[in-house]
């Protein structure tokens, strides 16, 4: 019998075959739940002759199948007729093979989702899975209606970012003071303008009014405000003054103070938070009016607050829209035996609230949801458009590293991967994969001795005509789960459909995506309070426990991170809403609903091991490309232009202080990040200097400079820390950097005795600071 297709009639047999056990049946315990879903199974059809070919319902075998092969994983003992033992492995084959032979085929047909714009290099990527997958259907889906997204992201931050260099940064505490004597004076008037009140006065009443005062979140502040407002009516103008009034309210200086510093260091997110969190009000109150179109929301917002022109918004909606067409024109030029599909359309029903949520600035949430919508009406496969298809393992089976860190060879293939981009892009077959977007990446250098393996295996290959990539070919899963996706990623997701049923799996996932939404919404996660400390930590506490309510296995405080990371440069962490262990909760719900459907309730079970030996993960792509390693870095898909970390000072020096690949990963990622003003240095430990490893194209060595030391996270000697500082200032001094801020990274000091100067204290990085400065003072 070959296990490869086994027939329900072969099962039968070997399962009829089993000798039942009285003592343990009656335990009603593993055993007992083993042979019910046996006999579930072996009544599934009346037939019991081999000639017979009625085959049982999908559905209901294959949830059969997988309650007996759980229970057979539970140390249940199970012997034949025969008396032998150890029947188990051999069972657990049959009804594995059993259920590999009836998983439902799913359609051929590839889905990309594409929101706002798409970039040549995902057109080239795209394309490459046309090359390799003939006979597949794509489509590429894009919202018409929201073209404009980006650009809303865009404005808001340069207007948050405007708001916080004209009224936060340049302030310090002593002339904020001043703001707050103006406002008190201004309080104690009556709310009264006078004519010898300057323009300049009146501002800075307004300033102060609309971003802290009038701001309901700082509560305690307002209160302390409202109790010196009351003070210096009675007080006379001369005696309002901080150092009066801090004898008296000392505990009331100090809240001010907090708040003070909290605002002006969280200044730029909180005004972000609060345009974001105004755009979307304003949305949905239009969106009450009647069908509305987001784009049209986008730009009446942006012209009713100066954040950019009709003119401006409309030149960017035409140009978007006009990228979508061309692209697909070129696809299908170069793949005319492909059958290619460029389909606009707006997520409808359930999904379309959570999805206009995610639109105002996270697009891979607003992706995944979109994709979820396509694939629960028309099934088939999800793809990233940073994926690449999975590269031909047989051609480069010796250059695959597995280890027990690495079991699947994904460094290796991600090398080779890269190498063949390479290859393409020589043949001009990658004509978006510029030499500036591949400098960009910051990969690690490859070892010259495998580039050249890998490139004379991709040259043979390319003269016998064999693949670099492999096709998807026949893809199934089984009837009860219905879906299938990567371990660790769900960029790639596949799922079944049938005419007038709707795919459980995904079902599920919205139902608790409904439901972890609307703790969001309750508990005010995508509201401004966030950037409050104490909202936020009340917030964390708060929506845990409504999430353990639900039975959803969501981290909080990874939940509200996710909104928080928009900000920065590096990918929303969006996994507990919409990634693997949001997918993994799903599979494991639906699990426990199928052996929880006896009368017998069912232990807490070990979801995640029954997981890989029964529905393996599906990971027919790579998935460590060049294009999601630069999405990693500046956002989902590079569709959001993040807030640059441009520093305030004008260059900057980086001083690595160990040579290995953490601290050269640092050091290279911050030089990269501005690379035409840093200079990168790294300590060799043999000639105990500082050996220059790239110097950028803007260094001006008469402006102020950041110092930072990168360190790999292990203590440093505070005798290695003063040697390292002694080659700092020869740096210094001899190219005439005047040190504005130092800062240190991984960088733990650790005494080791008594050090002349110093004593037996640790340096601290303002000491660091300190001498450093001396060096050139100003």
């Amino acid at each position: 019998m070959e296990l490869q297709t086994v027939q329900y009639l072969d099962v039968a047999r070997q399962l009829g075959d089993i000798k039942i056990d009285k003592s343990e049946y009656d335990k009603k315990e593993n055993y007992y739940k083993f042979i019910t879903a046996r006999n579930q199974y072996l009544n599934l059809t009346t037939s019991s002759t081999p000639s017979n070919k009625v085959e049982p319902a999908q559905l209901d075998e294959t949830s059969l199948l997988l309650k007996m092969m759980f229970y057979l994983d539970k140390w249940v003992a199970i012997n034949n007729n025969k008396g032998e033992r150890r029947y188990n492995p051999f069972l657990a084959q049959i009804l594995l093979a059993r259920k590999n032979t009836i998983m439902e085929t799913v359609p051929k047909t590839i889905h990309f989702i594409c929101l706002c714009t798409m970039t040549d290099i995902q057109r080239d990527y795209i394309n490459l899975w046309l090359k390799n997958n003939p006979d597949y259907l794509v489509k590429i889906w894009t919202d018409d209606d929201s073209l404009l997204v980006q650009k809303l992201v865009t404005c808001i931050q340069e207007k948050a970012a405007k708001e916080t260099l004209m009224y936060f940064l340049p302030r310090n505490f002593n002339n904020f003071q001043e703001t707050i004597k103006i406002f008190l004076k201004f309080k104690s008037k009556g709310n009264t303008y006078y004519t010898n009140e300057t323009n300049q006065e009146k501002n800075e009443i307004e300033f102060f009014d609309e971003y802290f005062y009038n701001n309901p979140l700082n509560t305690e502040f307002n209160k302390t405000i409202t109790t010196l407002i009351d003070v210096s009516i009675e007080l006379r103008e001369g005696h309002l003054n901080f150092d009066i009034i801090e004898m008296t309210y000392p505990e009331e200086i100090e809240v001010i103070k907090r708040t003070f510093i909290r605002q002006k260091y969280n200044s730029f997110s909180q005004r972000f938070f609060y345009w974001q969190e105004k755009f979307y009000r304003y949305f949905l109150n239009e969106k009450e009016k009647g069908d509305v179109c987001f784009d049209q929301c986008v730009i009446d917002f942006c012209i009713k607050n100066g954040l950019e022109e009709r003119e401006n918004l409309e030149k960017e909606r035409t140009k978007n829209r006009a990228i979508f067409t061309k692209m697909r024109d070129y696809l299908k030029a170069a793949n005319p035996e492909n059958n290619i599909e460029l389909i606009y359309k707006n997520p409808d029903g359930n999904f379309q609230s959570n999805y206009l949520n995610e639109l105002r600035g996270n697009l891979s949430a607003a992706s995944g949801i979109f994709a979820l919508n396509v694939l629960i009406s028309e099934g088939g496969i999800y793809l990233g458009t940073d994926l690449l298809p999975a590269i031909n393992e047989n051609l480069f089976v010796d250059l695959i590293d597995k280890t027990p860190d690495d079991p699947n060879g994904t460094l290796s293939q991600t090398i080779i991967s890269r190498i063949i981009l390479d290859e393409l892009g020589n043949d001009g077959q990658m004509p978006g994969r510029t030499e500036a977007l591949v400098k960009s990446y910051q990969l690690d250098k490859i070892d010259p001795q495998i580039e050249s393996s890998i490139k004379n295996i991709i040259i043979e290959a390319k003269q016998r005509k064999i693949p670099l990539f492999m096709g998807l070919d026949e893809i199934k899963v089984d009837p009860y789960f219905q879906s299938s996706y990567a371990d660790g990623n769900v960029k790639m997701l596949i799922a079944s459909v049938k005419e007038g049923e709707n795919n459980q799996f995904i079902s599920k996932l919205l139902n608790n995506w409904i439901e972890t939404y609307r703790i969001i919404l309750q508990h005010g996660i995508h509201a401004i309070q966030l950037s409050v400390p104490n909202s936020l930590r009340n917030a964390i506490t708060s929506t845990q426990e409504a999430f353990a309510r639900k039975n959803l296995k969501v981290n909080a405080k990874a939940l509200i991170h996710y909104h928080w990371d928009i900000l920065s440069q590096y990918e929303q962490a969006i996994p507990e809403l919409l990634g693997t262990p949001a997918y993994d909760c799903v599979y494991s719900q639906l699990l426990k609903e199928l052996l929880n459907s006896e009368s017998v309730e069912t232990q807490t079970i070990d979801f995640y091991s029954f997981q890989k030996k029964v529905t393996p993960s599906f990971n027919s792509a790579t998935f460590l490309t060049e294009e999601a390693t630069q999405s990693h870095l500046m956002g989902a898909q590079r569709y959001l232009k993040p807030f640059i970390n441009s520093p305030q000072y004008v260059g900057q020096c980086i001083i690595q202080l160990k040579d290995d690949v953490i601290s050269e990963k640092t050091a290279k990622f911050l030089y990269n990040n501005n690379s035409d003003i840093s200079e990168w240095y790294r300590y060799d430990e043999e000639t105990k200097r500082l050996i220059p490893q790239s110097v950028g194209t803007q260094i001006d060595s008469q402006q102020e400079k950041c110092l930072i030391w990168v360190g790999n996270g292990y203590p440093i000697a505070i005798i290695d820390a003063i040697n390292f500082l002694q080659l700092t200032q020869q740096i210094l001094l001899k190219n005439n950097f005047h040190v504005e801020q130092m800062t240190l990274i991984a960088c733990q000091p650790r005494r080791t005795g008594p050090i002349a100067g110093v004593g037996n204290k640790t340096l601290s990085i303002e000491g660091f600071f300190m001498l450093a400065k001396t060096v050139n003072p100003r």
